[in-house]
């Protein structure tokens, strides 16, 4: 199968997309608002019906759980910065 970039998926490019499927739905809604949307994360924290500190956790987990399915990836891998991803055995 080819993606619109020409890439060929795998199984482990499907990584990411899972690594954000098993977030928690309110984790999972808190980081697409704001790592995706670019919301604030009091207008975030709003949104959701928490508090500003509940929501920069969520965001802070989901980012390092995505970033980690991110750097399994062998296409993915290539994007990311070098010391900034936490091992996916780590992120859980």
């Amino acid at each position: 199968m080819t993606t619109t970039t020409g890439a060929s998926s795998s199984p482990r490019s499907a990584a990411t997309p899972a690594a954000r499927d098993e977030l928690s739905p309110a984790a999972r809604l808190a980081f697409t608002l704001h790592e995706i949307d670019g919301r604030p994360l009091a207008e975030v924290a709003a949104l959701v019906g928490s508090t500003v500190t509940a929501t920069k956790l969520r965001v802070w987990r989901a980012r390092h759980r995505v970033q980690a399915a991110a750097a399994a990836d062998p296409i993915l891998s290539e994007f990311l910065e070098p010391g900034n991803v936490v091992p996916l055995s780590e992120a859980s």
